[in-house]
C-alpha cells in the first residue's frame, strides 16, 4: 500500500509540473508593443527582370487588437529613389499580428553596372531601440546561361608585346572554357590565347603551356576577372559575341601585351 501511494503521488507531482510548463508557454507579453527588424538588420537583393520585391519583416512581441502603422526613413542611398528603387513611407502590422513586411521595389532596368546601398530606418513613438536600422545592397542580376559560352573553340590572334619587336598575326591555338561551380564565372584555359607561349615560352622566360584565367558573366557582359599572368601583371579582356557565332575577345595586361582573339567554336 505504501509503495502505490507514493507512486500515486509521483505521477500526480509530474501530472502538475507539465500542467504547470503548458500554462507558462501561453503566457505573452503584455508590456507596452516596440517594433524591430525580425530577420536581421542587413540584406542583399539581386534585382532581377520583372522587378521582384525585396521583403524585410518587422514585428512586435505580441498582437495587438488595432493596425499599428510604423513609419520608415531614408538614412542613406547611393542610387535615386524612383529611379533605382522605391521604398514606402511607412508599415503596417494588422490588428491580431506580430509581423509585416516591407517591400523594397528594384529597378532592373537602371541598375545595369550598379551596386547601390539603401539604409533605411523604422522611425516613431513605438520603435525598439534595437534593431531599428536596416542595411539593403541591391545589384542587378541576371541567370548565366553556360550554353553561351562553354566549350572548345579554335582562336585565331593577332598580338604585340613591349619587349618583341614583331607583332604575331594569326596564331591559332585551342582555347576551353568551363563553368565553375559559381554562377556566372567561367574558367578559360589561356588567357592568352597562346601568346605568352608563342613569344615568353620561346625565348625561355616562361615555361611552355596555357595560362588559365577567369571569366565572369555580368548580366551578359564577359570579361576576366581575377586573373594575373607569370609575373603577378593584371589581365583584362572583354568579349563581344558576334552575329555570325564567333567570339571577340580584346585584352591584354597592365604591364603592356595586348591581343585580339576571334574564337570560332569548334
Amino acid at each position: 500500500m505504501k509503495k502505490i501511494t507514493i507512486k500515486l503521488l509521483s505521477i500526480f507531482a509530474i501530472a502538475l509540473l507539465l500542467n504547470g510548463c503548458s500554462e507558462a508557454e501561453q503566457i505573452l507579453y503584455q508590456g507596452d508593443p516596440f517594433a524591430s527588424f525580425t530577420n536581421g538588420t542587413t540584406g542583399d537583393y539581386p534585382v532581377q527582370d520583372g522587378n521582384a520585391p525585396f521583403l524585410v519583416q518587422v514585428g512586435i512581441p505580441a498582437p495587438l487588437g488595432n493596425d499599428l502603422t510604423i513609419s520608415l526613413s531614408e538614412v542613406y542611398a547611393s542610387g535615386t529613389a524612383g529611379t533605382h528603387y522605391d521604398l514606402p513611407n511607412s508599415v503596417t502590422i494588422p490588428a491580431g499580428s506580430v509581423t509585416a513586411d516591407i517591400s523594397v521595389v528594384g529597378h532592373f532596368d537602371n541598375m545595369a553596372g550598379r551596386i547601390d546601398t539603401l539604409v533605411f530606418a523604422l522611425t516613431g513613438d513605438v520603435v525598439a531601440n534595437f534593431n531599428n536600422e536596416y542595411t539593403l545592397y541591391l545589384k542587378q542580376y541576371c541567370p548565366s546561361d553556360p550554353a553561351v559560352i562553354v566549350g572548345t573553340y579554335t582562336s585565331v590572334t593577332t598580338s604585340s608585346f613591349p619587349d618583341f619587336t614583331d607583332p604575331v598575326v594569326d596564331l591559332e591555338h585551342t582555347i576551353i572554357i568551363t563553368a565553375t561551380e559559381v554562377e556566372g564565372i567561367y574558367t578559360v584555359s589561356d588567357f592568352s590565347f597562346g601568346t605568352y607561349n608563342y613569344f615568353y615560352a620561346a625565348v625561355g622566360w616562361a615555361p611552355p603551356g596555357d595560362w588559365p584565367g577567369t571569366i565572369k558573366d555580368d548580366c551578359g557582359e564577359f570579361y576576366f576577372i581575377d586573373t594575373a599572368d607569370p609575373w603577378g601583371e593584371i589581365v583584362y579582356g572583354d568579349f563581344t559575341f558576334n552575329v555570325d557565332g564567333t567570339i571577340t575577345v580584346v585584352g591584354g595586361t597592365s604591364y603592356g601585351e595586348t591581343w585580339t582573339a576571334v574564337m570560332t567554336k569548334q
